[in-house]
């Protein structure tokens, strides 16, 4: 049987680029400027590109039907591919051999190293290993709201934490490894995956 594709998931992706793009080409003069200006308006506008891709990453994963950890450990795999050859091109162009080349791709997954963008592979890579288990526990829409909720308190007690400190916690996590925020959006996703007509009559 023929799969049909999701324009609209194909939309979404394409807007997740756009802003991933305006994130990365605005941040530098956004950083030395330290002002308000057109580059803060556009790195701003590109904010939502991370909670969409890993939206749109956990609805189309966790909208499937099972997941195995042997398709799991497939998608890792070319995670740490994909990783792998970028930080060596750039490491043999750089010609940095007295560096050693598995610690500076392990590096980028920590938002470090060559390409500290990638700090995105090494959360997706923390979610990934956690969805057969996670999968199995998501099984009904309460479950879903459940974790969802759980997952906003502990934003909101970030937040009430950044208030009563007045400096951001966050400052001191990496981007990896904020993942009750990454999390809530990855489920979020899988979460809008199991509605349709019928679950929404029930509910309402």
């Amino acid at each position: 049987m023929k799969k049909i594709r999701n324009i609209n998931l194909d939309f979404l992706k394409i807007m997740a680029c756009i802003g991933v793009v305006l994130l990365h080409t605005t941040i530098s003069g956004f950083k030395e400027t330290r002002s308000w200006n057109y580059l803060t308006y556009l790195y701003y506008l590109g904010t939502y590109s991370i909670p969409l891709f890993f939206m749109v990453n956990g609805y189309l994963l966790l909208g499937r039907n099972k997941i195995s950890y042997s398709y799991i450990l497939q998608k890792v795999k070319w995670i740490f591919i994909t990783v792998s050859i970028w930080s060596l091109i750039i490491w043999i162009y750089k010609r940095d051999f007295s560096e050693n080349p598995i610690r500076i791709i392990l590096d980028s997954l920590i938002q470090k190293g060559y390409f500290f963008q990638f700090w995105f592979f090494g959360a997706l890579i923390i979610i990934y290993l956690c969805l057969p288990i996670l999968k199995k526990f998501l099984n009904s829409i309460n479950r879903y709201l459940l974790i969802l909720t759980l997952l906003v308190i502990i934003g909101l007690m970030f937040e009430l934490t950044n208030y009563l400190l007045q400096k951001p916690v966050q400052f001191y996590v990496i981007q990896t490894f904020r993942l009750w925020t990454w999390f809530f959006y990855y489920i979020l996703g899988g979460f809008l995956a199991q509605f349709n007509l019928d679950i929404l009559k029930k509910m309402f």
